[in-house]
């Protein structure tokens, strides 16, 4: 798209037009695009906005690679994608392919600015007493509050991928949640400040500020979903 969005926006003018010189009762129109998982950019939803305003259009939108995507997942049968793609790829033949989503989502952060607002001043979402009942301390309790602050440049990202990418992303953190939870070095009593660091430990590639900074932000994600850590609900610590 960064080389070919001023053509798509000219490639969706010539459809349209020649759409509805073939078929003038036309109501709804779909442009679909490669958008890499990345959204369209602004010129083309604007120029999709304004066709729908020119003919007097019920619904102008795009379908982009995560529609497709949940499309074929949603819709189609295992046997019919089988025969479109002709076989299933076997995961052990394709050791150079990397499936780990959260990869994607800590590159996308990491071009994001960095946001360093002062701890006094944060507002975040009321997750004060999942934090109380994990039993972590202030400072953990303050890197997941400047995380969260952040979490509108994850939510961006997100948005333009399929359900499927979101679903292995949200899996393969509760995965990691409940590894570190069972290596957790307390095997008496539930430790939420051990398995913090044991995630950060793991979940990461690089032991670095910016890959840091950016996982926080998918684990304060998940945690404020109630996906990882412990619910309040549970009323013995212990038997967590």
């Amino acid at each position: 798209m960064r080389k070919s969005h001023a053509a798509a926006v000219n490639k969706l003018n010539e459809d349209l037009t020649g759409l509805l010189q073939a078929w003038p009762d036309v109501r709804n129109f779909y442009f679909v695009l490669n958008d890499k998982y990345k959204g369209p950019y602004p010129d083309a939803a604007i120029q999709i906005d304004a066709l729908k305003r020119q003919y007097n259009l019920e619904t102008s939108d795009f379908i982009l690679a995560k529609d497709l995507e949940n499309l074929a997942f949603k819709k189609i049968e295992d046997d019919a994608l089988i025969e479109l793609v002709n076989f299933p790829p076997d995961p052990a033949s394709l050791p150079n392919i990397d499936y780990s989503v959260l990869g994607e989502v800590i590159n996308h952060i990491m071009a994001k600015p960095s946001l360093t607002p002062d701890s006094d001043s944060l507002v975040v979402p009321d997750w004060d007493e999942k934090i109380e009942f994990n039993g972590l301390c202030e400072v953990t309790r303050r890197y997941l509050d400047a995380a969260a602050c952040k979490l509108g440049f994850l939510e961006e990202f997100l948005k333009y991928n399929g359900d499927f990418a979101l679903n292995d992303l949200r899996d393969r953190m509760i995965a990691l949640y409940q590894e570190c939870k069972d290596c957790s070095p307390s095997s008496i009593e539930y430790d939420g400040d051990s398995i913090f660091s044991l995630m950060l430990l793991k979940g990461i590639s690089k032991q670095t500020a910016p890959f840091q900074d950016a996982f926080l932000v998918v684990l304060a994600k998940y945690f404020e979903a109630c996906d990882v850590f412990e619910e309040p609900e549970v009323n013995d610590v212990n038997a967590r």
